[in-house]
């Protein structure tokens, strides 16, 4: 997701700010692209460092993609945030709807709207690093089988008996919870 999402700024900036073609238009200033861009061009060694730390299976070059990771995630946020502020959500209504008389439930519907697609992103952003981070723990106790090893393997290949376990540990006591 976040070398899909770099390469995408990179190709549009490259469009808009370089080559000045038309299709590539953005209603940012050349500097936003830029600065953009640069984030961007800036998020790849991180992202080579979490691919290399899962194919290796070594949670050291896999942290850094986690903690960049974070990062963006918060610095997204900030762009997603900041424009709204400035401007205001009823910003953004069409201006049909500021002619007539349905501005201050546009605004409304605006603003729900926000705030539900935000809280969604959150959640599945928030998961994702929870994914990354219980990868890289797993990695650090020397489990090697996260993510990648276990989608590989069918079923019936897994170690038997831990789906009963509790918290994936082998159950040997006797009494409530005991191991």
């Amino acid at each position: 997701m976040t070398l899909i999402h770099g390469i995408y700024t990179m190709v549009n900036v490259w469009g808009n700010v370089v080559m000045m073609d038309p299709h590539f238009a953005s209603p940012h200033t050349l500097e936003d692209q830029t600065w953009h861009a640069c984030v961007a061009l800036l998020s790849m060694p991180f992202i080579v460092s979490g691919y290399y730390g899962l194919w290796i299976k070594s949670d050291i070059y896999l942290r850094p993609f986690l903690y960049f990771f974070m990062a963006n995630f918060c610095y997204e946020l900030g762009c997603f945030f900041f424009p709204f502020m400035e401007e205001g959500m009823c910003a953004a209504i069409p201006g049909a709807l500021k002619r007539g008389g349905g501005q201050a439930a546009a605004c409304g519907f605006i603003r729900i709207f926000f705030f539900v697609a935000l809280l969604q992103v959150m959640g599945i952003v928030s998961y994702f690093i929870f994914i990354i981070w219980s990868c890289c723990e797993d990695l650090k106790v020397g489990q090697k089988n996260c993510l990648p090893e276990i989608l590989g393997q069918p079923r019936h290949h897994r170690e038997p008996g831990l789906q009963h376990a509790l918290f994936g540990g082998q159950n040997k006591g006797l009494e409530y919870g005991g191991f």
